[in-house]
């Protein structure tokens, strides 16, 4: 009795030293506790999986496909079949604290799955989308279940594989929301009109593939359980309906309240989610449940988007999908790498499962698509992108694994065919699907070729509220008349957060109790001020783009060639701070714009922010007189800056002066241009002789040096300054400006006015619409620059 704490204290010191260690320098190693272990187990795998990811992703593979052969490497057939690698890194002794958290980093990756999904895309995107859905669910679930059936039937073939096979063509005729929706962003398809309709017909599919999951197990439930296994259906009704009934109103009131208090109050409604995370996950044990029954349903019941939804993604996206998944990606992998066992029999029973299931998907989702006569193409593609798999898929394998209701080849055969898959399909999407290749046919309109008595069609792209002043001005000297009306078609656009889908929305006046709406309630506003104002010459229709920066220019591109503007204005991607003198810049927006000029239809105008504002300035008041000025060179986006100009010249309170610069010696080297460009001047001369509001200044320079001294000398005393964005740079007028042009974007005259000082006037950067390449590039985003 007297020893017994002396080897009590033994025990314990030899247990806490398995999970600790005291450092090198007392003798231990780190890698023979479990926490150091586990620590090195993170980093190894983050660092695997995401520099292989950052290797093959240029070939169009998805992240899926990139991290699992990350965990490939890592499994005991390749990395890990080294002994010191496999004893020391790999040890079996970490094995309950890996698979913890696994489980946890899956229960919440399905909620903010879950939370992400907008059950309302499917009545955006109508009846099409549902028949897509249900189609791809049920005919691949008929064609497994019987394929399955006849090889049980007819074919003599071990029963313990017999057994499995139902839950295999089960589980081969589901598809996931979360893994569609992934590849389509990571592809930058996600908002085109192929990636709508796959989202919200996937968005059915997911639906129905969990009820049928969990319907098997209420079945397996009361079957085996009988009385106890009906109470347990009634208890997971109950805990489905207080879910659906109350947790919706707990968490919006919760995040109402806490916004409008100090910090620590606003950081408060997360914990509680996490808190809710894990209580559902315990009651979905408790009932008979998977442990995910719970998180996922919770998820469905969050409200999605802004402002929940945005802050769960901003709060918990980079700690589950960097750092704590790639842990569950090795550890799939490396229960995949066991194909000891695998015979002919069972290989071609799985495999034939397997491929019945994919193809009926593919099957399943081109026959409605065909029946709604979309192109054979795209019927194809929307049978490939439903026919996806991911991390979900290999959830229902691993839990198929660990209920002991298929064997281990088995799982490494769906597994490794899912990779497979995976492989093909995305380059194959990636190569085929061009949203832009429906603008190669269409007829570009252009200001310089419109009729001047008939109406304008404008497109104005809004990033944020600070845009709206000078887009108003802008508007209001394009002088709408009777004879010309102005139509203007306002998108708001706003970054994806906190939805799985994009959305875009044509905003009904009478009804604004939307999230959306009411995020873009203040700039709507505005322009329904501006449009009373203008009664009978100016209509305004409000929509809302929320979308991924990296495609936010195809619902700019879509709009425009569905209502044949003419004309896109997009804001500058610096904005000025008036408040602090500072300016935001955002490579993101410029991303945006770049895709925007290389893309759409129609003609482009990039319209740059005064640099001195006065701060008393309201937009509900009208400006008395617009001064306002051309800088003419040549060339097709100068001739559009000047018809611009030349409709703006109409308005009694704007005053007008072009400026034509031309090179001495004369230059030849276009001669067809020339004429082009003297043609546009003649006319523009006789259409408005005698009026002294307007007046044509002709400046001849001699190199590009004199162009600058005639640019400099505009930069005070002009509210708006249009100018074409290309120019020869062979041009005598223009050449050595590129080795200066900071903002290409904007042209070599139009970087040259945004950079000078003291200006008090916009900017507006005129590109003329032009046909589209298929060659043409996409430019990839990159992250926000801070404020400099």
């Amino acid at each position: 009795m007297e020893k017994f704490p002396w080897d009590y204290a033994l025990m314990c010191d030899r247990e806490i030293r398995s999970f600790l260690s005291r450092g090198i320098w007392r003798g231990d190693s780190p890698l023979e506790s479990l926490i150091p272990l586990f620590i090195l187990q993170i980093g190894v795998a983050t660092f695997v999986t995401g520099f292989v990811d950052h290797l093959i992703r240029p070939f169009g593979q998805s992240s899926f496909v990139s991290h699992m052969i990350g965990g490939f490497l890592l499994c005991p057939a390749l990395l890990g079949a080294n002994d010191t690698v496999r004893t020391s890194l790999f040890s079996r002794r970490t094995e309950y604290v890996n698979e913890t958290m696994q489980f946890f980093a899956i229960t919440l990756y399905l909620y903010v799955g879950g939370a992400q999904i907008d059950l309302s895309v499917l009545k955006r995107e109508g009846r099409k989308a549902f028949v897509i859905g249900l189609s791809s669910i049920l005919l691949p679930l008929i064609c497994t279940s019987l394929t399955t059936y006849i090889i049980i039937t007819f074919f003599n073939i071990d029963p313990r594989q017999a057994d499995m096979l139902p839950f295999v063509a089960m589980v081969e005729g589901f598809s996931s929301t979360q893994v569609i929706a992934t590849l389509l962003a990571e592809l930058n398809l996600l908002n085109s009109e192929l990636g709508r309709l796959t989202a919200a017909a996937s968005t059915v599919t997911f639906m129905l593939s969990w009820f049928a999951g969990f319907s098997v197990v209420f079945l397996k439930q009361s079957s085996e359980g009988g009385v106890w296994g009906s109470m347990g259906m009634l208890l997971c009704t109950m805990f489905m309906g207080i879910l659906v009934v109350s947790m919706r109103p707990l968490l919006l009131w919760l995040f109402k309240n806490s916004q409008k208090r100090p910090w620590p109050f606003k950081e408060f409604p997360v914990l509680v989610i996490l808190f809710m995370i894990l209580v559902s996950a315990l009651l979905g044990e408790v009932i008979g449940q998977h442990y995910v029954f719970g998180p996922m349903l919770l998820g469905l019941v969050t409200p999605s988007g802004p402002p929940i939804g945005e802050v769960i993604q901003n709060k918990l996206n980079t700690f589950i999908f960097r750092l704590m998944l790639p842990l569950f990606y090795v550890s799939a992998a490396a229960r995949a790498s066991t194909f000891t066992g695998i015979n002919s029999e069972l290989f071609w029973t799985i495999e034939l499962i397997i491929l019945v299931g994919f193809f009926g998907k593919v099957f399943a989702t081109f026959l409605p698509c065909l029946f709604y006569k979309m192109p054979l193409r795209d019927c194809f593609l929307a049978g490939l992108i439903m026919s996806t798999q991911g991390i979900v898929d290999i959830l229902y394998y691993r839990y198929l694994l660990n209920s002991k209701l298929i064997s281990s080849q088995a799982y490494s055969l769906m597994t490794m065919t899912a990779v497979v898959f995976g492989v093909i399909i995305s380059p194959l999407l990636k190569t085929l699907y061009k949203p832009s290749r429906k603008y190669l046919t269409y007829k570009a309109r252009t200001l310089e070729f419109s009729k001047n008595n008939s109406e304008l069609r404008i497109l104005v792209c809004i990033y944020r509220d600070a845009n709206v002043p000078s887009v108003i001005d802008l508007l209001e000297a394009s002088n709408p008349n009777r004879e010309s009306p102005l139509v203007v078609y306002l998108l708001h656009l706003i970054e994806l957060q906190g939805l799985a889908h994009p959305v875009l929305i044509s905003h009904n006046r009478r009804k604004t109790q939307s999230s959306i709406y009411r995020r873009s309630s203040s700039i709507f506003n505005a322009f329904g001020h501006y449009e009373r104002q203008n009664h009978g010459v100016t209509a305004v229709s409000p929509f809302t783009a929320v979308a991924p920066y990296a495609t936010m220019h195809t619902d700019i591109c879509n709009l425009a060639l569905d209502k044949k503007t003419t004309l896109v204005i997009i804001p500058f991607h610096r904005q000025h701070n008036f408040l602090d003198g500072l300016v935001d810049v955002s490579h993101r927006i410029m991303n945006v714009n770049c895709n925007v000029l290389n893309l759409v239809p129609c003609s482009v105008g990039i319209l740059v922010d005064p640099l001195i504002a006065n701060a008393n300035y309201c937009i509900f008041e009208r400006k008395r007189f617009f001064r306002i000025a051309v800088i003419f060179l040549g060339g097709p986006d100068d001739r559009e800056a000047l018809a611009y100009a030349s409709r703006m010249a109409g308005h009694p309170n704007v005053s007008l002066t072009v400026v034509r610069l031309t090179a001495d010696p004369d230059d030849n080297a276009r001669p067809f241009e020339k004429r082009l460009d003297g043609n546009a001047i003649s006319e523009f001369r006789l259409n408005y002789m005698g009026n002294d509001r307007v007046v044509i200044k002709e400046e001849v320079v001699a190199d590009s040096v004199g162009t600058v001294k005639v640019i400099r000398s505009l930069e005070l005393g002009y509210d708006l300054i249009l100018v074409g964005r290309h120019h020869r740079m062979e041009s005598p007028l223009v050449i050595g400006l590129a080795d200066w042009n900071e903002l290409p974007e904007l042209g070599f005259i139009g970087d040259l006015l945004a950079t000078l000082e003291a200006r008090d006037g916009s900017i507006l950067v005129v590109q003329q619409a032009a046909f589209v390449s298929e060659e043409t590039s996409i430019v990839t985003p990159t992250a926000a620059s801070p404020k400099v």
